[in-house]
């Protein structure tokens, strides 16, 4: 905890993994000062720029708030240390998903679509054109075996079209294979349940997968956003090229 690392600092002000301590505290738990938590960062990877914890947590911060190249750099940072670094590896390769730039599956890219208990990687192969990988992640994510995974993906091509038969299908289904989908964010995306989203549910970057375009732009969005930092961030160190500010109290993602 925060105090903890106070202590480590007061013992030694030269260590450099305190400070990572403090701006991860700062990042994730309230009043979620983003800005803070970077400028921890900033200053542990001056003291040791070649921690790749603190890369990979300085790197998941900007993802999640849209800064994808600056994040792309980092994870990039991180692997030229170690190239074999896997949670800097695999968030590299989202970033580059969603800059549209091009990038490597390996075999444990791949295991990790079809072991991905949450569907992102689902939307981020069908937001590729690749709708039969998409298919077979969706169709054995673990537990979700026997799912109606099909509307899912339907719901993900058609967003604008009325879901709710298929919602209360994948509901019920849900029920009797005892599984809590307050924890698959883009299931309720997909299916239009924003009220019942929380970016905490799992850190990434599910949120901006092209499919989800018009959760971004919904209040429940917006509310998220702010409650969990990133706005006040977008205006400490400018808003990141996906979003732009409306007035002084609104913004819009693309």
């Amino acid at each position: 905890g925060d105090r903890a690392a106070d202590r480590a600092l007061q013992l030694d002000p030269e260590l450099a993994f305190a400070h990572a301590i403090k701006g991860g505290n700062m990042t994730v738990r309230p009043p979620f000062d983003l800005a803070g938590g970077m400028a921890q960062y900033d200053l542990a990877l001056q003291k040791d720029p070649k921690d790749l914890t603190t890369l990979y947590w300085r790197g998941l911060t900007l993802s999640m708030g849209g800064y994808f190249a600056e994040a792309r750099d980092i994870y990039g940072a991180c692997l030229d240390i170690d190239p074999l670094y896997m949670n800097c590896l695999l968030q590299l390769q989202d970033m580059q998903r969603l800059l549209g730039e091009p990038h490597d599956y390996g075999p444990d890219i791949m295991e990790r679509f079809v072991t991905s208990p949450d569907h992102i990687y689902a939307s981020y192969l069908l937001s590729e054109g690749n709708k039969a990988a998409a298919m077979f992640a969706a169709a054995n994510a673990p537990g979700f075996k026997g799912s109606p995974f099909m509307s899912f993906i339907e719901a993900l091509e058609n967003p604008d079209a009325d879901h709710s038969d298929a919602w209360r299908e994948f509901q019920l289904w849900a029920d009797g294979a005892a599984i809590d989908l307050a924890g698959h964010p883009t299931i309720l995306a997909a299916f239009g349940a924003y009220d019942q989203i929380s970016l905490r549910t799992t850190a990434n970057t599910w949120h901006w997968v092209r499919f989800f375009k018009k959760y971004r732009a919904s209040d429940e969005f917006k509310q998220m956003m702010r409650k969990f930092g990133y706005v006040d961030l977008w205006k400490d160190r400018g808003f990141p090229p996906v979003c732009r500010p409306l007035g002084d109290d609104d913004f819009e993602c693309d």
